[in-house]
């Protein structure tokens, strides 16, 4: 998250660059959702962290932790940080209606966390802690 003050002319970062809605509440399980992410190259896989992986379908319960939520998507390590994004266009990662994707989530876990299963993507929401923070540092 960066926050920054407007330039001369009054534009702010995602003006200039493009951003991302986000949904700071959990998914719904069965939701659909697209995950994106880069394995890196050293996990013995045919990815090799060069270029994007898209995996996509219904979200469902972590079988560890109920804070994860996930997709099938049996990708490498080092996808951990990729998106996950509701209402998305997987050949453009933005919602056909409005040109963006709303993010809800980030991978984060691999085996450990998800019961040994590394046919899915986990993720976590950002929650209302991370929603706090958002509008706080939009406030100033």
């Amino acid at each position: 998250m960066a926050v920054a003050h407007p330039a001369s002319d009054g534009r702010t970062v995602a003006d200039v660059v493009g951003s991302r809605r986000t949904a700071f509440t959990r998914p719904r399980k069965g939701q659909f959702t697209d995950a994106f992410g880069y394995p890196h190259a050293n996990s013995g896989t045919p990815f090799k962290g060069a270029r994007t992986v898209h995996c996509a379908g219904p979200i469902r319960s972590g079988p560890e932790t109920l804070l994860l939520r996930g997709t099938r998507c049996d990708r490498a390590h080092g996808a951990s940080g990729g998106r996950h994004f509701a209402g998305c266009d997987p050949a453009t990662g933005s919602d056909p209606a409005t040109g963006t994707g709303t993010v809800t989530g980030v991978t984060t876990a691999g085996k450990d966390l998800s019961g040994g299963e590394s046919a899915y993507a986990y993720a976590t929401w950002p929650g209302t802690g991370a929603e706090r923070l958002y509008r706080r540092a939009h406030a100033d």
